[in-house]
């Protein structure tokens, strides 16, 4: 809906509140059929939801199976107020423009995600010296598998407010001002479960493992989010239009800073650790098979890899700015020409955060691979 008032011939005002809601499945072929124990794998899950094939990695070869990203589901929520308002003073002859207002979001995201819920199984060569003959003979080098519970419900809210003041300087001659400052609040699930793994020197000692190396969102400490975010973004604006006198040039420039609003998909990752959700691989010791590599009696012990936010994190932002130059050639000819250009800052990037030097050991070596 929206909603429209004049208050005389100098100041309108208009509010609207919008609801947008999106609901999203994808599940893999095969599912509720336990296609796994069909072909002789062990089962990875008792969701019927997540059966299928599973995925086999042979070096050489396309991988096969059905995708180690399904089943998952998004039930997403957004509610925004904006409420937006032009003023036009009649002091200084009219010449400025006024226009301010305020914007707030508020976002909600249920799902699941149940990556590699029907296992990942690795067939490198090491037994018999042919990735093929391996996977014939069913002796995976590595096996990966997920346990746990993948539902989230995360919440954020956006709250920004703006004012532009375009000024009429003279006949010739147009300039804008304008100034945004929004604040976006990282996403919190409704229960706290997200954590991010301790990297300091407790987490190589303690018990129970793998739970007591990761610590939970909104307790001792941690942010709910894992991260404390950005407290408030400025976001300035500034353009002009100026004509030049005695010539058919019409000069246009403008710079501006555009925030991103949520990392939504980001802040999934932190759920997707222990106590929560654990992902764990199972390295053959040259005794196992298919049926029985998933058992950690039988197999090697690794590490548990692990998921964060940088603690540090900063909303990205995008700086965006042009030249132009127009020239009316003749009444129905325009040419134009123009520099564009844009420089983004801390943009959202995943690197590994425990890669180790050659010939070194990993930062963190109670750790698996270490996405950050």
């Amino acid at each position: 809906p929206i909603w429209s008032h004049a208050a005389g011939t100098s100041l309108v005002n208009q509010a609207r509140f919008g609801y947008n809601r999106r609901n999203s499945r994808f599940t893999q072929q095969g599912s509720g059929v336990n296609e796994a124990a069909q072909i002789g794998f062990p089962a990875t899950s008792a969701n019927p939801l997540d059966w299928g094939y599973p995925n086999l990695v042979v070096t050489g070869f396309e991988s096969i199976g059905t995708a180690i990203v399904l089943p998952q589901n998004l039930v997403s929520n957004t509610f925004q107020y904006s409420d937006d308002a032009m003023w036009n003073p009649k002091s200084q002859g009219g010449r400025h423009t006024l226009r301010f207002g305020a914007d707030i979001r508020r976002i909600q995201e249920n799902l699941f995600l149940d990556p590699l819920a029907r296992g990942e199984f690795y067939f490198l060569g090491s037994f018999t010296g042919n990735p093929l003959a391996d996977l014939v003979s069913g002796l995976p080098t590595v096996a990966v598998e997920t346990s746990g519970d993948s539902h989230a419900a995360f919440r954020s809210t956006s709250v920004g407010g703006y004012v532009t003041d375009t000024i009429q300087a003279s006949r010739r001659l147009t300039l804008t001002l304008g100034l945004r400052v929004e604040h976006n609040a990282p996403p919190v699930d409704i229960r706290n479960r997200v954590s991010r793994p301790d990297l300091s020197a407790n987490s190589l000692t303690c018990t129970p493992r793998p739970d007591c190396m990761f610590l939970q969102g909104g307790t001792n400490g941690v942010p709910r989010a894992t991260y404390a975010g950005t407290a408030g973004d400025f976001a300035p604006r500034v353009a002009l239009a100026w004509r030049p006198i005695g010539s058919g040039l019409v000069v246009r420039s403008a710079y501006g800073i555009f925030y991103d609003v949520s990392i939504l998909n980001v802040n999934l990752f932190p759920h997707q650790n222990p106590p929560f959700l654990a992902v764990t691989t199972f390295a053959n010791r040259g005794t196992s098979n298919i049926q029985t590599i998933l058992n950690p009696a039988l197999t090697l012990p690794s590490p548990p890899s692990a998921t964060l936010v940088t603690p540090n994190f900063r909303d990205g932002y995008l700086q965006q700015w042009h030249f132009t130059v127009e020239r009316e050639l003749a009444k129905d000819t325009l040419v134009s020409l123009a520099y564009v250009g844009s420089k983004g800052t801390h943009l959202v990037d995943q690197r590994q955060a425990n890669q180790p030097a050659p010939g070194g050991v990993a930062p963190y070596p109670q750790f698996g691979a270490t996405r950050l």
